[in-house]
């Protein structure tokens, strides 16, 4: 698995193949079972201690990682676009099926290895053999076209692909950036689960002289090739800038807060005017260069374990002003920047993507989440404007510093 890993230059195998083969070592897949497990050899033992150690620890991931994925599908799953996939429900069936297989053989493994008499572990250690041979052979003859089926589905190109139609779905249901990036995140989890099982299950084969797999090698690295192919088309239809965000506001400490740089579409950042409008308040204007902020769950750092929508705070960092929603005169609807006012002010924003795959970020009201902030073009005043759809909606960008 870490060769393999090394050859993606991704983490995607480490996360979602589950680590038998690395676990079992190329020692055990070569010599076989019996010559491993079926000897009394003293020097043997330690390594025997090893192996069994780190099958159960990678038997035991497998099935923490596969729950993770499931809960996590089950729950933002889209059932139109589940139905859209149900012609790979066999190919991946079969994945899991042949996988599981083989961590049932392991897992007898470790519990055989335990007999005393050598010749009854011997004996048992042949019969795993043959069940592993097998199923490395099946693996071998029918994971690569179910690979390729996958691949065809999640590798499609164009605005009709599953996942531009997958990203547009979850946006239309997604209140902010993070449910918006999760829900995409599911589904496509999900296959990738599967993929690193089948890509794992034909390193094995390969590395297995008995499975006599000649083409293994090269099987492997088209499919590994397919699979950064995928991420890359996952990432472009969702947005980097949005997986960005998301990656470090999740790495953010229980005390801390995630700095960002934050400006309008033009590169501006805020200032305070209380005479751009004439109303004696702090009124945010598009005058400043970048400027770095502070972006802050409202509800807490807890709040983003959920899949429900967060609000967020942002606070620029070198004045300690919050962006603020004012409802004023004449049903007006500005926006102020600010700190310690004594006129009922709204401070929880809503973020989203201005689109699926933008690199730029619509702000909204939480307690209106139907306007949006603009950028007035002849005040630079900022203010909110809807109902949404609307195209006067300023396009933010927010960098992760």
């Amino acid at each position: 698995m870490a060769a393999l890993a090394e050859k993606i230059g991704t983490k995607l195998l480490v996360k979602f193949a589950c680590g038998i083969a690395k676990a079992a070592g190329a020692k055990v897949l070569e010599k076989g079972l019996e010559e491993i497990f079926g000897s009394d050899e003293q020097n043997l033992q330690n390594e025997i201690a090893d192996v069994k150690q780190k099958l159960e620890e990678a038997i035991g991931l497998i099935r923490d990682v596969k729950k993770s994925i499931d809960n996590l599908a089950s729950q933002l799953a889209d059932s139109i676009l589940q139905l859209r996939s149900d012609s790979l429900k066999s190919h991946l069936t079969k994945i899991d099926s042949l996988y599981n297989s083989i961590i049932d053989i392991f897992e007898t493994v470790v519990r055989d290895s335990a007999i005393a008499d050598l010749e009854e572990r011997q004996e048992k250690m042949r019969d795993l053999q043959k069940r592993l041979d097998s199923q490395l052979k099946e693996a071998a003859k029918n994971v690569p076209e179910s690979l390729e089926q996958i691949n065809s589905f999640l590798g499609e190109e164009g605005n009709n692909s599953f996942l531009k139609q997958l990203a547009q779905r979850a946006f239309d249901n997604s209140e902010e950036f993070r449910i918006f990036y999760l829900r995409c995140r599911a589904l496509v989890y999900s296959y990738w689960a599967v993929v690193g099982r089948g890509i794992e299950l034909l390193d094995m084969a390969t590395s297995s002289p008995r499975v006599h797999f000649s083409e293994g090698s090269k099987t492997v690295a088209r499919h590994i090739g397919y699979l950064q192919k995928q991420r890359e088309l996952f990432e472009s239809s969702v947005g980097k800038s949005t997986i960005d965000l998301y990656t470090r506001l999740m790495e953010v400490k229980e005390e801390e807060k995630l700095a960002v740089w934050f400006a309008t579409n033009a590169s501006s950042g805020l200032v305070k005017s209380e005479t751009v409008m004439s109303i004696n308040i702090p009124v945010a204007v598009a005058k400043a260069g970048w400027q770095k902020w502070y972006l802050t769950p409202a509800s807490g750092r807890k709040s983003l374990d959920s899949f429900s929508a967060s609000a967020y705070w942002l606070e620029e960092i070198d004045t300690g002003d919050y962006l603020g929603n004012f409802n004023g005169f004449a049903a007006g609807k500005f926006v102020i920047k600010g700190h310690g006012l004594d006129y009922p002010i709204h401070w929880n924003w809503f973020i989203k993507p201005s689109a699926p795959g933008s690199d730029r970020f619509n702000i909204r009201q939480e307690e209106s989440p139907g306007w949006a902030i603009t950028v007035d073009s002849q005040t630079k005043a900022l203010a909110l404007s809807g109902p949404l759809p609307n195209p006067g909606a300023e396009s933010f960008q927010i960098l992760p510093v």
